[in-house]
């Protein structure tokens, strides 16, 4: 019999090598399909079709269920993270009809396209560029000012203490601004959301990691303009 019961989970997530922790990963049933939602890393879905098993995974300081899959556009290594224990996660799948179900449609195969970067290429290369030009400029610049004024630096018996030139300026600013710009325009305008993101994969399924960057970038932003605003004056 098929209950139709839906579920979700929250956890964490490897996929690959790519670790994304508690709570910006999700398990869950949704329109009897598996679905599994590891924010930034992708969001995959699964048919009873898809799935050759599904197995008790214990790293070295965590616990969750590993999912052995046939599908070649999936990585072969797709890990959740949870608290809960695997009899529980494997009862609510079975209560929920999944293997009850024939799911095998071509909307879920198109959506199973979205298993991967949600960002386009070309942008995750832009934004990667953005960062690692703005904080090189602001290592260098640093290096340079140490360099060019010895006096810069005090020394102790015991520490090293920086004087006057803080390590983060005008780079990191540029870096955490384009952060929290790009986080901002994702939640709010439908048409970046379309040239951002990869067909069929929908901002909802970032929201969590969305705010998360929002919030730690303002903190390090206005970070970067106390520590500054402080050493020179």
């Amino acid at each position: 019999m098929n209950n139709n019961k839906e579920f979700l989970i929250t956890g964490g997530a490897r996929i690959g090598i790519s670790n994304v922790t508690w709570p910006f990963a999700s398990l869950g049933i949704e329109d009897n399909i598996l679905t599994l939602n590891a924010s930034i890393f992708g969001y995959f879905i699964f048919t009873k079709e898809d799935i050759i098993s599904i197995e008790p995974y214990h790293g070295s300081f965590s616990k969750g269920i590993r999912i052995k899959h046939n599908l070649n556009d999936y990585n072969e290594s797709i890990i959740f993270w949870t608290s809960e224990n695997f009899e529980s996660i494997i009862l609510k799948i079975k209560d929920s009809g999944f293997y009850d179900t024939n799911c095998i449609s071509k909307k879920i195969i198109s959506r199973q396209g979205t298993g991967r970067l949600p960002i386009k290429r070309i942008f995750a290369i832009i934004i990667s560029c953005i960062w690692i030009l703005s904080i090189s400029y602001d290592l260098v610049n640093f290096i340079l000012k140490i360099r060019s004024n010895p006096n810069v630096l005090k020394y102790s018996k015991y520490s090293l203490s920086v004087l006057s030139v803080s390590p983060l300026s005008l780079g990191a600013i540029i870096a955490f601004t384009t952060l929290t710009c790009v986080s901002f325009m994702l939640f709010f305008s439908n048409r970046f959301q379309e040239i951002i993101l990869i067909q069929g994969y929908k901002v909802k399924y970032l929201q969590g990691f969305l705010c998360f960057i929002i919030l730690v970038s303002i903190i390090m932003l206005l970070f970067v303009l106390i520590l500054n605003n402080f050493l020179i004056n």
